[in-house]
């Protein structure tokens, strides 16, 4: 009789051990639904409750689209930068991320002054789609990646008619039409420049006004 009762002890302490490890694992069904709710308050601007959300999702599992919403709402609420780029760099071996993490970290390659990286990153991305845009923010496109080029290559590279060149491309039919060896042509709205390479200050300055959007 005591046999039977300790059987059915260890029979009914098996069963509970069986329960609780379900319900321990059931937050594995969460991860997905954490991930979209992520992006979805990604897509309504609320970056804090996003990356709540994603935090949530790479507690259950460490994926690549959790690295990559986590790296992008941090980046959007502008805060460590290091945090932004450990990542998003998770993004860049996975093809089906890989744009998105390198848009990303063009602006902060960028914001860190290492402007062959920013370039490397942004050419990448516009070699393989020219009209890029972001799925979860189409405010964030093609145009933000240029404006990064042109900033890259006039405030890194120095090589100020290259940097025209790109930023032109975001308005092609422009009124610019500035000739770097043609003081004449240094005027902007009225105003007159001394130099080439200020009037194209200037207006890199405007183009990442109307464009960047990050």
């Amino acid at each position: 009789m005591n046999r039977i009762i300790k059987n059915i002890k260890i029979l009914l302490g098996l069963t509970f051990a069986i329960i609780w490890v379900n319900c321990g694992s059931s937050n594995g069904p969460e991860e997905p639904e954490n991930l979209k709710l992520g992006w979805q308050r990604f897509q309504n601007a609320d970056y804090d409750s996003a990356l709540t959300l994603f935090n949530k999702a790479l507690k259950n599992k460490k994926t690549t689209e959790g690295r990559v919403g986590k790296g992008w709402s941090l980046l959007m609420l502008d805060t460590s930068l290091t945090e932004v780029e450990s990542n998003l760099e998770y993004g860049i071996s996975d093809t089906a991320w890989e744009s998105n993490a390198r848009v990303g970290l063009a602006s902060v390659k960028l914001s860190q002054g290492k402007y062959t990286q920013a370039l490397n990153h942004s050419n990448i991305v516009l070699n393989d789609n020219s009209s890029y845009v972001f799925q979860y923010n189409s405010n964030i496109d093609w145009h933000d990646l240029i404006v990064i080029k042109s900033q890259a290559l006039f405030l890194g590279k120095r090589n100020y008619i290259e940097a025209y060149n790109t930023i032109e491309k975001i308005e092609p039919d422009s009124s610019y039409h500035l000739n770097p060896e043609d003081p004449k042509t240094w005027q902007l709205q009225g105003e007159k420049f001394d130099s080439f390479n200020n009037i194209l200050a200037e207006i890199i300055a405007e183009e990442s006004k109307k464009y960047k959007s990050f």
